[in-house]
């Protein structure tokens, strides 16, 4: 069973999804154990179900928690799945900050870099695979767009940071066309491995081991980045 408690550290700290509405953050103790419940077996259920198997009656079964318990943290199930979406992304962003920190990677040329990346890239939507396959989807049902939108914060943000990674191991001068050049390249690397997370579904496979895509993916990025004028070194 899955104990991915990425969003304790953000309800204990206090620190509030000011993008969401809907929701009443727990103020006592007893409320916060059954707060906490929904939240585990939201995520529980997706990543045994999927988006389906997450209904309102399937998280009060598991969690044990009363409908009008419930309906007075959260408005409704979309709310319940907005809110864990911004709890995933802003510790998503911090968990791919730390990883991208420039000193972990100071003994490592650009090349390698990029090989390793694409390999804990390919790695990390496996693992999370139903959660992103599910904020995906939900995303998709909105029409005003907010979902996605985070979504696409995360991802520009994860191209900013590998840009700027690369940026320091380049033996060129630091302008404009290399950063945007890696920038692009990166997007193109989450674009490909959640288009494969969203098309092949629950349990598919499509016939290329998580090993030879990151390696196709790595080649891929640095073919785009040398056609635009950046030589990777290293």
């Amino acid at each position: 069973m899955h104990k991915h408690h990425w969003w304790q550290g953000s309800i204990e700290s206090g620190e509030l999804q000011e993008d969401v509405t809907g929701v009443v953050e727990p103020q006592q103790s007893r409320s916060l154990k059954s707060f906490e419940r929904i939240l585990e077996s939201t995520v529980e259920l997706i990543y045994e179900e999927g988006l389906e198997g997450c209904t309102v009656q399937n998280v009060l079964a598991r969690s044990d928690v009363g409908a009008s318990s419930f309906y007075g943290k959260f408005e409704s199930r979309d709310v319940l799945l907005e809110y864990l979406a911004s709890l995933f992304w802003s510790s998503a962003a911090k968990d791919w900050a730390m990883i991208l920190d420039e000193r972990r990677w100071r003994s490592c040329g650009a090349t390698t870099v990029i090989a390793q990346v694409m390999s804990m890239l390919v790695g990390w939507f496996r693992v999370e695979g139903p959660l992103l396959n599910a904020f995906l989807i939900h995303a998709l049902s909105e029409e005003r767009g907010r979902r996605l939108s985070r979504i696409s914060e995360f991802d520009n943000g994860l191209a900013d940071m590998l840009a700027a990674l690369l940026m320091q191991k380049s033996q060129e001068p630091q302008n404009e066309a290399p950063s945007v050049a890696v920038r692009v390249a990166t997007l193109q690397a989450v674009a490909t491995v959640r288009s494969r997370l969203l098309f092949l579904g629950k349990g598919g496979e499509d016939g290329i081991s998580d090993k030879s895509l990151a390696e196709e993916m790595s080649k891929g990025f640095l073919g785009h980045v040398e056609a635009n004028g950046k030589v990777v070194h290293g």
